[in-house]
């Protein structure tokens, strides 16, 4: 359990493991999905439906229409876990296309990162952050995963404009 923790970027769990003394026990969990996906149709500009937050638990919030990017362009995001942003939060984006291009990277203070996503294609960005669980639930962790998924469109191909 907890090298998937650690793999999650979940460090903050670890540590409350550590102090209750679980550490050395398996951990049983629940999860579920806040998933958002941006599309673009024609010419139509979406710019302020994908930038809306829509008040998932845990959600991954576009500072700018992902959909109206170019290869090499930066995303910039906020990360936001019961409505606050989240600290330190382990991102991570991998082009379904392209399996070389992946980031991780985590947030600031603010709950804010930058991704600059190389490559045309669908990129899912995700994140998780874990609660207690309610005490019904007969698990000790409930994980929220957070996705964002969108196209990058190929840059048009240069034209030569030579009579």
């Amino acid at each position: 359990f907890e090298g998937y923790l650690r793999e999650k970027g979940l460090e903050k769990i670890i540590e409350q493991r550590t102090t209750a003394k679980q550490n050395a026990s398996p951990g049983k969990e629940i999860f579920s999905r806040s998933a958002k996906a941006v599309f673009s149709v024609g010419d139509k500009r979406t710019d302020e439906a994908a930038t809306k937050d829509v008040g998932f638990r845990v959600e991954i919030i576009a500072r700018a229409n992902p959909a109206s990017l170019g290869p090499g362009d930066t995303l910039p995001i906020t990360i936001k876990s019961d409505g606050k942003p989240l600290a330190n939060a382990l991102v991570q984006a991998r082009n379904v296309e392209h399996a070389d291009a992946r980031l991780a990277a985590r947030t600031d203070e603010q709950g804010r990162l930058s991704l600059k996503l190389s490559r045309p294609g669908i990129w899912v960005i995700d994140t998780v952050d874990m609660f207690p669980a309610p005490k019904d639930s007969g698990a000790d962790w409930e994980s929220v995963w957070a996705s964002l998924a969108f196209e990058i469109a190929p840059r048009p191909a240069a034209t030569d404009t030579k009579p």
